[in-house]
This record gives C-alpha cells, structure tokens and sequence, in this order.
C-alpha cells in the first residue's frame, strides 16, 4: 500500500469512531493510481452488527464526484446490504486524494453517523474546463467546456450524448495551429426546460482504452420567471452628492402594483412619487437625523405575495 494511502486512511480513522454499528467489507476503498475523468463503479458490503434494526437515512459525500446508494437503505440486526458507488474523478486533484461518505440513521432520537473512506493517487493527464457546469436563472446562458489532452498520443472523441432533452451539446472547431490538441463544447439550456433543479451529465464516447467515457455534471436551477421586476434593486446613496434615488417597480403581466405596506431601515424614508396602470415610483431618501445600518434596505409588501419585494441600499460616506 502507498503511504500516502496508509497515512489519510489513519488520519481519518483517528478522527472517527473505531467502532459502530455498521461495518463495512472491505474496511475502505484504496483506488490506488487513477487518472482524471475515469469512471469507477464499486460494491461494499455493509453489515448491521448492532441489535437494533438501522435505517440510514442519507449518505452525505464529500464531493459530488461519489453517488453513492444503500440497497436496503433498512437494514435489520444482522443483515448485510451493498452500498453501491460511482465515483468520478473529472474534478478531482492531482496527487494524493481522499473522499469521504458519512451514511446518517437515527438513534435514540439522535442522529448518527457512520464514517467511509475512498482514497487514490490521481494522476492528471486530461485537463477539463470547467469539470461540471452549474447554471442559475430564468434563462440560463450557454457555456463552454474545453478538453486539453496533455499525452503525445492523444484520445479522439468518437460519440457524443446528454442525458436531457432540455441540453443541446455541440463541437466548436479548434483554433488552428494549436501546440497541444484541445477539444471545445458549448451547452446550451433550452428556455422550456421545467423550473427547478436538474442534474444530468454531458457524455463523450472516446477511441481511448484509459478514457472509454468522460461524463461532465451539468446542472440547472431554472427560476420561475418573477411577475414583479425592481429598478434599480441596489441603490447608492450619498448625504453629499445624492441623497434620494427614485426606484420603480413593474408588474410584468399588466396588472396594477398594490402596495399594501413597506418596512424600512432607520435612516431611510419612502415616499410614493408615481403611479401608472402596471408600475409605482418610489423615492427612497436619507434622514438627516439618523444613522444608517450597514445593510439597509426597504421590503415591499405587495398584495397577493407571500415574500416581499428587497431593495437594497448603500449608504457612501
């Protein structure tokens, strides 16, 4: 065994119980020398030693690099189930590494944890930019992911897939005359994708035996498109130069904007200015008398909404 394995496996030991109700076979997983982007599946059998029946409740990672599911997530005394995983190392560092899975159940109206340890040596010799793409937003905006192959004999891609019909994935030609061969991909989120959060992948099918498949997380939060739109939702005040700033609020079906309440920091005064068929103008101003806290800001309550509307405020010397 490596000792650069030997030493994080009983470094995280000596952090965790030496004992517990769950016991796992094997003990922990060494990978060993594994090369970025490869894709491992492994099996770990996992026995309730102790007298009550455990049911885990979560299995956190330490990284989303490692799924990892419990099969029976209830295990009876003495039972035995398989926590399945699959580990990818795309966004994983270079040299000695160590992933951690804590399987969470309740005890005695407590929750505990139980401690697993994946360790490996990796080895970079494809640089993926960036290793997994997270977009936010009503209308999520396209990005790029380029693929450096550092080797002489480098891979080439032979097939390509996305796990959603909500992605669309394609090749931007190479830069001619490039030192090193690099491969680029944009992403593009297609606007009808349903609000929420999606997780999926981009797979490249590859020529190379090492790197069979390279699988690229891709994961969306569309946000539902907001009826009320707020501007400036910053605004800068200053005693010396600006000391109000009108503010305008819209509603974006057409309706009119019903203003039931509005709560203010100290320091700050809130007048109606203007009125029009979908849309109020407020004058936000400075009090003289008052000091302003650090994070002012002024929370429209409007009829119909459950959360109000922030516009926040700055306050410059």
């Amino acid at each position: 065994m490596h000792k650069f394995v030997l030493a994080n496996i009983l470094g995280l030991l000596l952090y965790c119980p030496a004992q517990g109700q769950l016991q796992f076979t094997p003990a922990y997983l060494d990978l060993g020398d594994i090369k970025t982007g490869q894709v491992f599946s492994h099996q770990i059998k996992v026995t309730n030693s102790s007298a009550e029946p455990i049911s885990v409740q979560e299995i956190k990672a330490s990284c989303g690099c490692v799924r990892p599911v419990l099969e029976p997530s209830t295990l009876s005394p003495g039972a035995t189930g398989i926590l399945k995983l699959e580990i990818n190392s795309l966004s994983a560092s270079e040299g000695p590494t160590t992933f951690g899975l804590k399987l969470r159940f309740p005890e005695n109206g407590q929750i505990k944890e139980q401690p697993f340890v994946i360790t490996a040596r990796v080895i970079q010799e494809l640089i993926v930019t960036p290793t997994s793409i997270t977009s936010y937003g009503e209308k999520p905006r396209p990005q790029t992911i380029t693929i450096l192959d550092k080797r002489a004999k480098t891979f080439r891609p032979v097939k390509l897939e996305r796990t959603s019909p909500y992605l669309d994935v394609s090749w931007i030609e190479p830069i001619a005359k490039q030192p090193q061969p690099q491969y680029a991909l944009q992403v593009n989120v297609r606007e009808d994708i349903p609000t929420g959060r999606h997780d999926h992948e981009v797979i490249i099918y590859t020529d190379d035996a090492e790197y069979p498949v390279l699988r690229i997380p891709i994961s969306v939060v569309k946000k539902a498109k907001s009826r009320y739109v707020v501007s400036p939702y910053l605004v800068s005040l200053s005693r010396s130069v600006a000391a109000s700033r009108s503010v305008t609020v819209r509603d974006q079906h057409g309706q009119g904007v019903d203003i039931e309440r509005y709560e203010a920091s100290p320091g700050l005064i809130v007048n109606m200015t203007a009125q029009a068929a979908a849309s109020v103008t407020l004058q936000i101003k400075l009090d003289a008398s008052q000091e302003v806290p650090a994070d002012a800001k002024v929370s429209l309550f409007l009829r119909g909404q459950t959360e109000p509307l922030k516009i926040l405020v700055n306050v410059d010397p």
